[in-house]
């Protein structure tokens, strides 16, 4: 874990849950670096997912690498980047 102020940290190589509310969830299946602010309530991360597969259903993202539940605002993809606002 490195904190880098502001509400920002990241988690190194671990696959990782996290709970941004009482109905918000991220489970990581694979290993790799996540970026947490807590101020802008986004996550960042990498994943080889092919970015057509990064879709939110229900309110819901299911991918081998990741899920995510919850009230989810916006998921973008910029290659094998998926950045989540909550």
């Amino acid at each position: 874990m490195t904190p880098l102020g502001n509400g920002r940290t990241i988690y190194n190589l671990v696959p990782i849950s996290a709970a941004f509310s009482t109905t918000s969830n991220l489970s990581i299946h694979v290993v790799t670096p996540v970026l947490v602010d807590t101020v802008k309530r986004e996550g960042i991360f990498g994943v080889d997912v092919p970015a057509n597969a990064i879709v939110a259903v229900k309110g819901a993202v299911n991918t081998d690498a990741f899920v995510l539940t919850g009230s989810v605002k916006e998921v973008a993809t910029n290659g094998n980047q998926v950045s989540i606002v909550l």
